[in-house]
């Protein structure tokens, strides 16, 4: 089974992972609104395939050109203004569905006199389908987590690989035992798939085939029960929805470029490309881990400080008049 799974994700792998360079662009106006700019170079339609929960039938101005050096290159920009960061929320809500990615959005602009601050938040959620029936945090020390989440480590991405395959197979046994119950079978009881599930795990994971027929050997042979005979349609059903499961993972992968331009001078941010008020993150969207963008900024009411001033001075020279009369 490991060598099929391998194989299909590599497929799955290829067939989804495209070759459309995405772009989306965001740029804060002082007033609070916002522009968003989605660029899209390679295929013609590749905007409609990219898993955001945009919907660009909605409002967008959207216009495609053809790259003269390569007749099947097309650059495709999506534009649309933003009062306030609700609309981009409303919008969010609308496009999500099963094979879109659920994304939130929080524009901010807070007045405190001398200075407006503007607030930057872009997350996307962890995507996994699959039940972490081996939790992470037990598979990976917090340190490893932190790596795997900011690096590329080909050991850890390797340990990574092996841990989302028995995840994999942990829902497949999972499957197996439900159908187990309804079956009503006292040989295939929870209780005897959980005394055997680390066995049934490490050799199914092992397994060098996909067949339904020698999955059922190698459990009949652990269960000690002949009842799993029962269970091959199940088996073969269960494997069917795991590669469904599989690829609706693969469509909501996507990587793209996002920059940020924030009013004001910046703050702060956990980006690690800054030019001067200009944000860039190269996002890439994760099973297990949020992918959370931010910033801060801030921009000076010279109103507000010139206001300030005439007062001060107003004030200054009415405590004055009494003491000048007095003197004279």
């Amino acid at each position: 089974m490991k060598r099929k799974i391998l194989i299909d994700l590599l497929l799955l792998v290829l067939m989804f992972s495209g070759c459309n360079d995405y772009t989306i662009k965001t740029k804060i106006n002082p007033d609070g609104s916002f522009e968003k700019t989605v660029i899209c170079e390679g295929d013609s339609l590749g905007l409609y395939q990219l898993p955001l929960p945009f919907v660009f039938s909605d409002g967008w101005k959207i216009e495609t050109e053809q790259k003269a050096e390569k007749k099947k290159s097309f650059i495709t920009t999506a534009t649309k203004k933003y009062t306030n960061a609700e609309e981009l929320e409303t919008e969010y809500t609308k496009g999500q569905d099963s094979i879109k990615l659920k994304i939130s959005s929080r524009i901010e602009k807070r007045f405190r006199w001398f200075f407006t601050y503007y607030n930057y938040e872009e997350t996307i959620p962890a995507f996994g389908l699959f039940k972490q029936t081996l939790p992470i945090d037990s598979f990976f020390t917090p340190q490893e987590l932190g790596r795997l989440k900011d690096t590329k480590d080909s050991l850890l991405q390797k340990r990574f690989d092996e841990y989302y395959e028995q995840n994999i197979v942990g829902e497949f046994i999972e499957n197996l035992i439900m159908r187990s119950q309804e079956l009503n079978d006292p040989t295939l009881t929870r209780s005897r798939w959980e005394e055997h599930r680390k066995t049934l795990t490490r050799l199914i994971f092992e397994s060098k085939s996909d067949k339904p027929e020698d999955i059922a050997v190698i459990i009949e042979k652990v269960l000690q029960t002949s009842s799993v005979r029962k269970l091959h349609g199940a088996i073969d059903t269960s494997l069917t929805n795991i590669m469904t499961k599989v690829k609706s993972e693969k469509e909501l992968e996507v990587s793209y470029k996002n920059e940020v331009v924030m009013p004001g001078i910046l703050i702060t941010s956990n980006s690690k490309k800054v030019e001067g008020n200009k944000l860039m993150w190269d996002c890439k969207s994760d099973q297990y881990f949020d992918v959370v963008m931010t910033a801060e900024s801030r921009m000076v009411n010279v109103w507000a400080m010139i206001l300030t001033a005439i007062v001060c001075v107003a004030l200054l020279i009415g405590l004055l008049i009494p003491v000048i009369h007095l003197k004279k």
